[in-house]
């Protein structure tokens, strides 16, 4: 529940993030309301085979999409930081899942993009998203099978 002037000041849905709206939105709410947390259960969520999440690539790159929209108006230092973590691991599973699928451009450009997001990280993100592109080359040169 909340106040109707809640509204008036947080932007409604965007439409163009499709399945990270809700995020989004929460943590508008939050950044400019104080808000509670419940101990209690507030919402089921029904799964099945046609859940927008269950396309994993477009769940994650509109993970990526709200959390780059919200970082670019985040004012706290903190916050920033938390939302580069968030990218760049979302990052990090794209570029696996497109390896996996052996869709190797694809691949190198999420590989890229975490190495960019690392940069403002601690030194294990760098080590990690090396890693990761050291398993793409192997997967590439079929040294390595896609997959877990």
């Amino acid at each position: 529940m909340m106040r109707r002037k809640v509204l008036d000041v947080v932007p409604g849905f965007c439409s163009i993030l499709r399945n990270s709206e809700d995020f989004r939105f929460f943590y508008l709410i939050a950044r400019n309301f104080a808000v509670a947390a419940l101990g209690q259960l507030g919402a089921l969520r029904r799964l099945h085979d046609n859940n927008m999440s269950g396309d994993s690539i477009r769940a994650l790159r509109n993970y990526v999409a709200s959390r780059t929209q919200l970082r670019d108006s985040e004012p706290s230092a903190e916050n920033i930081s938390l939302l580069n973590e968030f990218i760049y691991g979302a990052e990090l599973q794209l570029a696996r899942v497109y390896a996996d699928r052996r869709e190797f451009t694809k691949t190198l450009a999420h590989n890229i993009r975490a190495l960019r997001w690392s940069a403002s990280l601690r030194f294990q993100h760098v080590r990690r998203a090396v890693w990761m592109l050291m398993r793409t080359a192997a997967i590439a040169l079929k040294l390595k099978p896609s997959g877990p």
